[in-house]
């Protein structure tokens, strides 16, 4: 488990694309931490018949794959940002997770379903669904992965515009299709628990 993990955390690594520059470097490496989360929770669901795991919070999801040794080292979970501190432990806090997920998820559900994404904005999930800005997000944007696999940074677009779209093929590498719910419901889970 940990070796096949750890051949795709490499091919990851070499695969994504290099940018120059302070903040995209940052941009860039939140989009690989949630790619490697993603490819976690991928591995658990192998493990777990087509079923990711389940929580009432990203923290208690986060805390389940390090109990589980898909994760061994708690700093994944952070990056800087206010009111964030890196775990010093194995136990997960609330304060030591920088990202959500969505909760459920199911081997069947759409390749462009956002399943880990930096923390701070509210998702749609609907047909052509954006990322909403919350205070405690980065203006810059967001770091998202999909269930598909495709990682992505997605930056703040031109001001007047409410959100930033989820599904832009000029943003993610291997364009996947745009989402479709097909009638299901999903739910966001912060460090805290669900968004209202």
């Amino acid at each position: 488990m940990l070796a096949s993990f750890l051949i795709a955390f490499l091919i990851t690594a070499i695969s994504m694309p290099r940018t120059s520059g302070y903040r995209p470097a940052k941009e860039n490496v939140r989009m690989q931490m949630a790619h490697s989360i993603d490819l976690c929770m991928f591995q658990y669901s192998i493990d777990h018949d087509g079923k990711y795991p389940e929580g009432k919070s990203s923290t208690e999801i986060f805390q389940l794959l390090i109990d589980q040794q898909y994760i061994t080292d708690p700093g994944l979970f952070y990056f800087s940002m206010p009111g964030k501190t890196k775990a010093t432990t194995n136990k997960l806090k609330p304060e030591n997770v920088c990202f959500d997920v969505t909760n459920a998820v199911l081997s069947d559900d759409p390749d462009a379903l956002p399943i880990v994404f930096s923390t701070g904005y509210k998702i749609d999930y609907i047909q052509g669904g954006k990322a909403h800005f919350l205070p405690n997000g980065d203006p810059n944007g967001i770091a998202v992965c999909f269930k598909g696999n495709n990682a992505a940074f997605l930056r703040t677009p031109i001001e007047g515009t409410e959100g930033i779209p989820l599904f832009p093929p000029a943003y993610v590498h291997n364009a996947v299709p745009d989402f479709d719910p097909k009638d299901r419901a999903y739910r966001q889970l912060t460090p805290d628990g669900p968004l209202p």
